[in-house]
Formats: C-alpha cells, structure tokens, sequence
C-alpha cells in the first residue's frame, strides 16, 4: 500500500512540475496536423465548465466551475490545460489563489496562470476524492476585459483514480461567455 501511495505522489508532483515550468523557455512550436477533436461520450471522465453560457458586462467579474463526473471511481490525479480569448476575457490572479480555488468536492495544487489566454491547473490527493456524477472540483475567477464572445476551452490532460486506472473516457466540455 505505502509503495502504492508513495507511486501516486510521485507521479503528481512529476505533473505540477511540468505544468509550474510551463512556458518559462520559448521554443518554436512544431507545425501540428489538424487534430480531430475527442468525441464527448456521456459518463465518467466528463469535465464541465459551469454555467454552459454567460452573459456579462465590460468589467464585471464573474465564476466558472470545473465539475467532474468520475463515475465510480475517485479523481486523485488531474491536469486541465484551459483556453480562452485574452482580448475578451482573463483569469482574476486577485481572487483565490492566481484566480482559482478548489471546490467543495476538489482540492488544487498548482496552477500557472501567467501565460496569456491559458490557465494550466493539477492536482493529486493520494486518496482520492469522490466517486460522483457532478463533483465540484474547482471555481475560476473572471473579469470581463471587453465586448465579444470567448469560449472557454478545457482539455483534460490527465484523470486519474488513486490506483492511476484513467478516469472513463475524459474529455472536456466547454463554456461560452459573451461580454456586452
């Protein structure tokens, strides 16, 4: 059990490295091949941002929630990587801890914000929290910056239970805000 455990907090303290570190070099990125985007399958391994649409004012501030649907099993590892147009939208650094807080059901344990437009967040819990159908892991703080539409785009890099068997089929389901 202890080399169990003790495998699971190495494997989450190798994830918030990367993700600390993130963006601290610039390298040229290498040209990609249009990628298909995952098919969302109903079920474990869905990672919503809520409310699904939002409408505010030029700088009004506001929340989303991360929530995720794990099924039977409990999220003891994840990463999102989460998009967003910085010309209409940005991460409020001043709230929470640089604009993000665990939910009632979740817990962070880094979050790199300072690359404009993305916001990387990971966290581990040796234990693991859940299992649900609507776990809410984490609340991101917002400012309104000025008038259009943004999505906000979450990609799972990882979700994983405290015996790191992947969560479902994990895939990220967006939100649109539209800022008047």
């Amino acid at each position: 059990m202890k080399r169990h455990i003790f495998k699971i907090f190495l494997y989450c303290i190798c994830i918030t490295v990367l993700l600390i570190f993130a963006g601290c070099g610039k390298q040229a990125a290498p040209k990609q091949s249009p990628v298909p985007q995952a098919e969302i399958v109903p079920g474990s391994g869905n990672v919503m941002v809520k409310p699904e649409t939002i409408t505010t004012k030029v700088n009004e501030e506001f929340t989303t929630e991360i929530i995720i649907d794990s099924g039977n099993q409990k999220v003891a590892a994840y990463g999102f990587l989460i998009t967003f147009n910085k010309n209409i939208i940005d991460v409020d650094v001043a709230k929470g801890n640089s604009g993000v807080e665990p939910g009632k059901d979740g817990y962070v344990a880094a979050q790199n914000a300072n690359n404009p437009g993305k916001l990387d967040v990971a966290g581990f819990d040796v234990y693991g929290k859940g299992p649900g159908k609507e776990l809410h892991f984490l609340t991101i703080h917002w400012k309104a910056v000025r008038t259009g539409k943004s999505t906000i785009d979450i990609k799972v890099k990882n979700l994983v239970d405290e015996t790191t068997k992947v969560i479902g089929r994990p895939a990220g389901i967006n939100s649109e805000v539209t800022v008047e």
